[in-house]
């Protein structure tokens, strides 16, 4: 069963990925949702989620994982 509670702090110095999708952002931190456009847009998230993390180490910011706080209903596609 999974802890709808539980929430993962990473360390300082421990990158995990995250995506554009359901993320919240504290108004100290909207400077972090800058994307970059040096990179695809389907990764530009992704990168961002690696520099982010790199400088709130530096600047004593944290990041936080929770359980989904959203229900995503996507359309079907056909590849």
């Amino acid at each position: 069963a999974i802890d709808q509670d539980a929430v993962v702090l990473p360390q300082r110095g421990m990158l995990s990925p995250w995506n554009a999708q359901a993320t919240l952002f504290r108004k100290d931190a909207l400077w972090a949702m800058l994307l970059p456009t040096s990179v695809h847009g389907r990764v530009s998230d992704i990168w961002r989620s690696y520099l982010v993390q790199r400088v709130m180490w530096d600047t004593d910011g944290r990041l936080a994982f929770t359980s989904p706080f959203v229900k995503q209903c996507r359309n079907a596609h056909n590849y």
